[in-house]
């Protein structure tokens, strides 16, 4: 049996994931807010005090069984706010960190720290963007987060050549999908974010992803043999 534990698995390229693995015969542990049926697993990015307990409890639990092979997708991810530096508030840059950066490490640190004995294929995928590479006006926190994760599996990559039971870790860029999020970005006033047409340019022309032909894209590399640190993208 293989297992894959998703955040963010509730809508999106994670439910994509989530069917797409079931289909395969996988176990599933699905860690969102608003997942329901019998993968998922109560899990509020933004509650670190709940996230910690969850970790603690699930993740050792799931190392103490048997399985083929574990892959870890960090998929959840937090857009808002959408403001220029100037107008973000104490409670919006925490609320940011803690939902993109704290719950997702204290996550992908008990991942490894549960499986670190474990002797098969062990994957943790982190799902980045373009925004982890450059800054976009309006987007300081996602562009900050996103580059934080990017840089967690950089050094967790280093410190991998040291072990005797190597995880294999990698980011995974997904490119413009048809999501919740994009529906998000054209709602934002230009104000805030004055790139905004070019997000309504690509819902128009067509060029938005199925969140299912990514997941496809995700898993075929992954079922090729990902390259330890390497950053993949859907049009590689």
């Amino acid at each position: 049996m293989k297992l894959a534990i998703i955040t963010g698995g509730s809508r999106g390229l994670g439910a994509a994931l989530v069917q797409q693995l079931a289909d395969d015969g996988w176990h599933i542990a699905e860690l969102s807010r608003s997942g329901k049926g019998e993968w998922h697993h109560d899990c509020d990015l933004a509650d670190t005090a709940a996230v910690t307990a969850l970790a603690a409890e699930l993740l050792p639990a799931l190392a103490k069984r048997s399985w083929d092979e574990v892959l870890f997708v960090n998929n959840a991810g937090y857009l808002q706010p959408i403001s220029s530096v100037q107008r973000l508030t104490p409670e919006q840059i925490r609320n940011s960190i803690t939902v993109n950066q704290v719950s997702p490490m204290i996550l992908m640190a008990g991942f490894v720290t549960a499986f670190r004995r474990f002797s098969g294929r062990k994957t943790l995928v982190n799902l980045s963007s373009g925004a982890a590479l450059k800054g976009y006006a309006g987007w300081s926190m996602y562009c900050a987060s996103k580059a934080a994760a990017e840089n967690f599996i950089h050094a967790m990559v280093d410190e991998e050549q040291h072990q005797a039971e190597r995880f294999t870790a990698v980011n995974y860029d997904p490119g413009v999908m048809d999501t919740a999020m994009q529906t998000e970005i054209r709602q934002a006033d230009e104000a805030d974010f004055p790139a905004i047409q070019r997000f309504h340019d690509y819902h128009t022309d067509g060029v938005l992803r199925p969140a299912e032909a990514v997941a496809t894209d995700l898993l075929t590399k992954y079922r090729r043999g990902f390259s330890n640190g390497i950053r993949y993208s859907v049009a590689d």
